[in-house]
């Protein structure tokens, strides 16, 4: 699939940033089951872009980095299972 046939662009995110409101572990596994359903069921998708933030939150004497990547997911037409 080339970038021409994109007609649709589904993007999603796994991880948190925002040091009050991480995502739990089940919260990720499920975006990345998303994820995978996205590169495997049929209209399959291809990742045409991924953005990674990082951030850096101090807890107690520790430093956190906490991590957020957004993959952008193109589509020849909108799958029917993508509310």
């Amino acid at each position: 699939m080339d970038l021409i046939d994109v007609a649709y662009v589904k993007t999603i995110s796994i991880g948190n940033i925002d040091g009050d409101n991480t995502n739990s572990d089940k919260e990720n596994e499920e975006q990345v089951a998303l994820l995978n359903r996205m590169l495997t069921n049929m209209p399959k998708g291809k990742i045409i872009g991924k953005d990674v933030r990082l951030a850096v939150k101090q807890v107690g004497d520790e430093q956190v980095t906490l991590i957020k990547t957004t993959y952008h997911i193109g589509f020849n037409r909108k799958p029917v299972w993508i509310d």
